[in-house]
């Protein structure tokens, strides 16, 4: 996502980001954690005046992500 300008970032990149990370092996929690960080990240963009599309609640946590401490 570095390199793409914010109105042009789409749910599905997001969601690639989420569920390549639950494919590392990284925690459920730590996905969440991902996924919150984003949430946040849009927040602020939008109170600052910046136009994006992105409702990151529609972002879903692998079911396969594995639970903390297994």
């Amino acid at each position: 996502l570095g390199a793409k300008r914010l109105e042009r970032i789409k749910l599905a990149d997001l969601q690639e980001i989420i569920t390549a990370a639950a494919e590392k092996g990284l925690a459920k929690r730590t996905c969440k954690n991902i996924k919150d960080k984003a949430a946040g990240f849009f927040v602020w963009a939008s109170d600052n005046g910046f136009n994006h599309s992105i409702d990151c609640n529609k972002i879903k946590i692998p079911v396969n992500a594995r639970e903390a401490g297994l």
